[in-house]
């Protein structure tokens, strides 16, 4: 399903990334605005679709995938991602706050290569390049 499509049938904002707009020059108007529409969408919903020009339907199917293979994992699996900070291991329904149907999982430094390949080692000892 296309991106599109995905924003038309569900309330999660749509924010359009592009080397035009958004990367090239911060200082714009264009920059701030979207900058502003990121906050927003995180303040209101905790996400966000973000649509670049140049990514092909291929990566956004690869990601969904790889994002319902991480969620379809057992909980004791999930439960091993764990942090001394607040909110920033893994997370789900039974946490102090009651949102039903809700998990996270957070990777800590996710900008590291590293950091990255331990929590994919984490959760899936044998390995799952594809994920990372």
């Amino acid at each position: 399903m296309e991106i599109e499509s995905l924003a038309k049938y569900s309330q999660v904002p749509l924010i359009k990334f592009s080397t035009e707009n958004n990367f090239v020059h911060p200082e714009s108007t264009k920059w701030l605005e979207t900058c502003s529409q990121v906050r927003v969408a995180l303040e209101e919903y905790g996400c966000f679709l973000a649509e670049y020009e140049s990514a092909p339907q291929e990566l956004y199917e690869a990601i969904f995938k790889g994002l319902e293979e991480l969620f379809d994992l057992p909980l004791e699996t999930k439960m091993k991602n764990v942090s001394d900070k607040p909110y920033h291991g893994f997370l789900d329904h039974r946490a102090p706050f009651v949102l039903p149907l809700h998990q996270s999982l957070g990777i800590e430094n996710a900008t590291s290569f590293q950091a990255v390949h331990s929590f994919v080692n984490l959760l899936w000892p044998s390995g799952n390049h594809h994920f990372w």
